[in-house]
């Protein structure tokens, strides 16, 4: 997970929603275990 990436990305862009999927996805996986 890194959430960093995100900072350099405009609010609004594909890549932007993109990484927050992953960031979401990335956070159920850690607290699943």
């Amino acid at each position: 997970c890194h959430p960093s990436y995100s900072h350099q990305l405009p609010q609004n862009s594909e890549l932007y929603n993109m990484i927050s999927v992953i960031k979401i996805q990335c956070q159920i996986k850690l607290m699943i275990g």
